[in-house]
């Protein structure tokens, strides 16, 4: 079923983009109901909601006599199955037109994708006055009061109509960077003015860190594999560092703060020893001072214990990385390039255009 779910959203995303390209008139709101919980739901600029939107519409178009609001097994329905299935289809829709938007790999992992469907007890859950849960909870009791046949209509009806809001935003989205080249020392600077600007510094550093270990490990023989964890996941670790052979062995956690012990003995260590861990990176702002012979400590317990060693660095170990003297002359520059490409997959507009309007500014300069 997940098959042709994909199948059925790829084409109509297809057929929106073409009718979207050619027309270029926008879609206007209407007095339906049921599109305007889906207008409000794309406009909260979601990438897991709008996964989960495209999951609700495109399994009640192949299982119409099932509850739309159901989101668990349990309840009927692998809700988070279908949404990764929604993410493979926008992923090869945004690679087929090079598109920049965003793609919730796992939307069904957040807390409120977890419950056994969207009812009254999820809707006050939810944060008052959170204007995409009230309008899930809108589109699915519309849905609800259908019969099966009117429902599965009614389901695919709005799936075009989503179709054409998304095609609509892709058009709209796209930023077109400027492309320099540049040292170690520039891009460190342009990747300190970025996170001073950026609206979500936290994904902005976590977006910055992964790229610059995928672009440092390219300089090894080994080739390791960089790879970013679910960005919508509170588990530590955001990045992880698998062999050749896809065996892990080393991690980055991201924190936009000071590094505190207890972060440490609560979610590094513990992480490192789920995943087979025997070396991570953690990248912060900075030892919390007043615990800073207590960390030192507690590293080196672990070294001898656990044989783990960890390292605690701030985000300017990047221009040391870069610095490398057996890397490739231009590694600051695919770094810099590599970053667009990363926020365009995985981070939000405002970030996004954070990072365009910082390479703009440094290239209206020169």
């Amino acid at each position: 079923m997940t098959r042709n779910l994909f199948e059925n959203l790829l084409h109509e995303l297809e057929r929106a983009l073409l009718i979207q390209s050619q027309s270029g008139i926008l879609l206007e709101p209407t007095s339906d109901s049921l599109q305007g919980h889906v207008r409000s739901i794309m406009q909260t600029g979601s990438a897991p909601n709008t996964a989960m939107l495209f999951a609700i519409l495109g399994g009640t178009i192949a299982e119409p006599h099932l509850d739309p609001g159901s989101l668990q097994l349990s309840a009927g329905i692998d809700r988070r199955g279908q949404a990764m299935s929604v993410a493979e289809a926008l992923t090869v829709f945004r690679g087929r037109h090079g598109f920049t938007f965003k793609v919730s790999r796992d939307a069904g992992v957040s807390n409120q994708w977890r419950r056994p469907r969207i009812d009254s007890d999820w809707l006050a859950s939810r944060r008052k006055g959170d204007s995409g849960a009230l309008a899930f909870f809108g589109l699915v009791e519309g849905l609800r009061n259908l019969n099966a046949v009117a429902r599965g209509l009614t389901s695919q009806r709005l799936l075009e109509f989503g179709a054409r809001l998304f095609a609509e935003r892709a058009l709209q989205g796209r930023l077109d960077y400027p492309r320099f080249k540049c040292s170690p020392a520039i891009a460190m600077s342009l990747v300190r003015s970025f996170l001073e600007r950026a609206p979500e510094r936290p994904d902005a550093m976590e977006a910055i860190v992964t790229v610059a270990a995928r672009t440092f490990s390219e300089q090894f023989g080994t080739h390791p594999t960089i790879i970013r964890r679910d960005i919508n996941s509170p588990d530590p670790i955001d990045v992880l560092i698998e062999s050749a052979e896809k065996i892990p062995f080393g991690g980055i956690e991201v924190t936009d703060d000071y590094i505190r012990l207890a972060k440490l003995q609560h979610e590094v260590v513990p992480a490192m020893l789920s995943l087979g861990l025997d070396r991570a990176t953690v990248v912060s702002r900075g030892i919390y001072g007043p615990e800073q012979s207590e960390i030192e400590s507690f590293l080196s317990r672990a070294l001898m214990r656990f044989d783990q060693r960890i390292d605690l660095v701030t985000i300017d170990v990047i221009e040391a990385w870069l610095n490398f003297p057996a890397a490739e002359r231009d590694v600051a520059t695919d770094f810099v390039w590599a970053v667009a490409a990363e926020l365009d997959k995985y981070s939000t507009d405002a970030n996004r255009r954070a990072w365009f309007g910082v390479l703009t500014s440094y290239a209206d300069s020169v």
